[in-house]
């Protein structure tokens, strides 16, 4: 079992290490890397996560950005236009809705779609036979047995509620 400190010895250590400011302390996990300032300290899926105020944490560059900027509603993301997760530089962020969060991803290829999803049964040739097959009046059952789904899934295909990016 640890020994525990006196009064003194912890008095001295905390005279040693004198406590810095809570954005000293963030600065100190960073690193300028091109036109990013990239977070260095403890991360959680890729975004950088900071600690403040005692038991309370954040991801960096939303903390940040509500430092400088002032709060968000929790209902507004933080987005980043590098598409660096650690990144906290100010003028790579900006205040969005999840949705736009979402469509950016998209439109810059961030999200996994069709054969890039590890359980996708289907590949982009098979959903354009399926499209081809049901013109000719093939039912949704028979095209779904010889493709081992269901045969929800084939509708969703042919009505192009799914695999929309497929020509």
């Amino acid at each position: 079992m640890g020994r525990r400190l006196t009064e003194a010895q912890r008095t001295g250590l905390k005279a040693r290490w004198p406590k810095r400011s809570v954005i000293e302390r963030f600065w100190s996990k960073t690193k300028v890397e091109g036109s990013c300032i990239l977070w260095v300290g403890a991360t959680e899926n890729g975004y950088g996560v900071f600690g403040y105020s005692g038991q309370k944490t954040a991801r960096a560059h939303r903390w940040l950005y509500q430092r400088v900027l002032g709060r968000l509603p929790s209902s507004i993301d933080v987005m980043h236009s590098c598409d660096n997760r650690r990144c906290v530089a100010l003028q790579h962020l900006s205040p969005g809705t999840r949705k736009m969060n979402m469509v950016d991803a998209v439109n810059k290829g961030r999200t996994h779609r069709g054969e890039r999803i590890p359980s996708s049964k289907l590949t982009e040739e098979q959903v354009r036979e399926i499209r081809l097959r049901r013109t000719t009046g093939e039912t949704f059952q028979s095209i779904a047995d010889s493709y081992g789904v269901d045969p929800p899934c084939i509708y969703k295909i042919v009505t192009r509620q799914t695999w929309r990016h497929v020509r």
